[in-house]
This record gives C-alpha cells, sequence and structure tokens, in this order.
C-alpha cells in the first residue's frame, strides 16, 4: 500500500491548500514520545488550524467555483436569448467557444476540488 504522504505529494495541485501531513506527523511523533500533558493540547490545537485553513480554502474556492458556474449559465442563457431573438440563428463560433472554455474550466476546478476533499478526508489515523 502506497503512504498518504507519498500520495499527497504525488496528487497535490500546486498552489491549493492541504493539510500539513509532514508538519502533523512531526508533530505526532513528538506528543507519542510524552505521555499526557501540554503537548497533546498543542497538537490538537496544531490539527484544528490546519483543519480550519484547509477548510477556508475550500470555502474560498467552492464559492469562486460557485461564481464561475453562474457567470457561465448567464453567458449561455444570453447567447440562447440572443438566437431566440434572431429567429434561431446560431450564435457566432466565437462566442460559443468562449462558453465552452467557460464550462470547462468551472468542470476542472470542480474535479480539483474533489481531489482536494479526497486528498483531505482520507488521512488514515495514525495512534501513538
Amino acid at each position: 500500500m502506497v503512504g498518504f504522504g507519498w500520495r499527497l505529494r504525488q496528487e497535490a495541485i500546486p498552489g491549493w491548500r492541504y493539510l500539513d501531513y509532514p508538519g502533523l506527523k512531526r508533530r505526532l511523533a513528538l506528543v507519542c514520545a510524552e505521555p499526557q500533558g501540554v503537548r497533546r493540547q498543542t497538537f490538537q490545537r496544531s490539527v484544528d488550524a490546519e483543519v480550519a485553513s484547509a477548510v477556508a480554502f475550500y470555502r474560498a474556492a467552492a464559492s469562486a467555483l460557485e461564481d464561475d458556474v453562474a457567470a457561465a449559465e448567464a453567458a449561455q442563457a444570453a447567447l440562447a436569448s440572443e438566437a431566440a431573438a434572431a429567429g434561431g440563428a446560431r450564435p457566432q463560433e466565437g462566442a460559443l467557444a468562449a462558453l465552452a472554455r467557460r464550462w470547462r474550466a468551472a468542470a476542472e476546478t470542480c474535479t480539483k476540488l474533489l481531489q482536494l476533499i479526497d486528498l483531505n478526508v482520507t488521512v488514515r489515523p495514525v495512534v501513538c
């Protein structure tokens, strides 16, 4: 079985925010060396901060995707209205190509968001 750290390095999208798996793994090793105490609380705060940061990144990216989809839908509706007003004439190729690019970009972002979720939630728990 391939380790999660390797998978994260291979599949992570540059510039996107993921849990700091290597950093959390190092902090966990320190916590496991201690029977109880402040280090466990510190580690929990580290985990909470990592999760909050990853969720904030996801929310921002999902919101931007929603805006992109709304813009693509509006452009598509405008082309349909123009075609209807022109008696059913086909829109110009350039307008159709631009609309297709918008939808492809939205689909690509959606796929990346699904990958982000997959990589951030498939971390296997490690027990001391």
